[in-house]
């Protein structure tokens, strides 16, 4: 989805984004397989929680350690570039360990509120995204991680399906889902949502 802020230019003036972070963005299909790799954390999580309470919290704070890895290999299933672009690369890097300022706060709190666990990983996941759709180019991971963060702040507080593990979790891969498959279709045709007459 094309970030509307950004002004749409002739193909004869100057897109103002730099041919080498399009290729960026095609080469990596947009970041989605590590979209993907996330909504099957989040969706095992959510069936693990339901058949296996026991292991909600420890999935909950581990789990994502399963992230990249199998974020690599769903690029390589894609036929994504990843390492050919160490400038883009780092700030994805930095973008994803944002993700970690969360844990202090998850494990502090673990043994007596677990049931706040879910939204305040989906505040940091939100948040991250956010850095992603200036990266990406995709306004989708913009509307992702604002969703994302809304559910985990009335998760956190509250407001409706506290300490649901399997609901929480399950609505927070489907977010990660849908965003990787349009983020994926967009990265295909960056040029298209940039260009008028392209």
């Amino acid at each position: 989805m094309r970030i509307p802020f950004i002004a749409k230019v002739s193909s004869q003036g100057e897109l103002g984004v730099e041919d080498a972070r399009l290729r960026f963005i095609a080469d990596t299909r947009g970041g989605s397989a590590f979209l993907l790799a996330g909504a099957v954390f989040w969706l095992t999580g959510a069936l693990l929680a339901l058949v296996f309470p026991a292991v909600q919290v420890p999935w909950v704070l581990y789990g994502g350690l399963s992230v990249p890895v199998l974020g690599v290999l769903i690029a390589k299933l894609q036929g994504a570039h990843l390492w050919g672009h160490p400038g883009y690369a780092s700030l994805v890097m930095f973008a994803t360990i944002t993700e970690l300022t969360a844990l202090p706060t998850m494990f502090y709190l673990r043994g007596e509120h677990p049931e706040v666990l879910p939204g305040i990983l989906m505040i940091a996941d939100g948040a991250h995204l956010l850095i992603l759709m200036w990266l990406h180019l995709d306004f989708t991971y913009f509307v992702a991680g604002y969703s994302k963060a809304l559910f985990g702040a009335l998760f956190l507080f509250g407001a409706f399906w506290q300490g649901s593990y399997p609901a929480q979790l399950a609505l927070s891969g489907v977010i990660s889902l849908v965003t990787a498959l349009l983020v994926w279709r967009d990265s295909a045709r960056t040029l298209q949502l940039y260009l008028r007459g392209v």
